[in-house]
């Protein structure tokens, strides 16, 4: 492809990963988990555990994202208080939290006083 300006990529494998609904799944083949993603009542959910240096432990984080009227909308949760001595119990911990949060959100949006199952 000379003088065409375009290189040409080393032959290597790229991997196509599905996400099923309402099951978190790795973002990497060898299982090593550095991220969790979840799609639950319409929402992304994106959970990390957050290393502490200091305290040598992991907090969880989780972000979700909605499609919205406008655009889209997101939440974050951050959880100071909740460590873990493992990233994956931080990152299931974040899991929960944010699933606990749709619920929420979704029983407020209905006027709900008990929330669907």
């Amino acid at each position: 492809m000379s003088g065409s300006g375009l290189t040409s990529l080393p032959d290597e494998t790229i991997e196509f990963r599905v996400f099923e609904p309402g099951q978190p799944r790795s973002a990497r083949s060898d299982n090593e988990v550095f991220m969790a993603a979840l799609l639950y009542k319409d929402c992304l959910i994106i959970a990390i555990g957050q290393f502490d240096k200091c305290t040598q432990r992991w907090s969880p984080v989780a972000d979700i994202s909605w499609h919205a009227v406008t655009g889209y909308d997101a939440h974050t949760i951050g959880d100071l208080v909740h460590t873990f001595g493992t990233k994956l119990e931080a990152e299931k911990f974040a899991i929960e939290a944010a699933k606990a949060w749709v619920d929420a959100r979704v029983t407020a949006a209905l006027g709900l006083t008990v929330p669907l199952k």
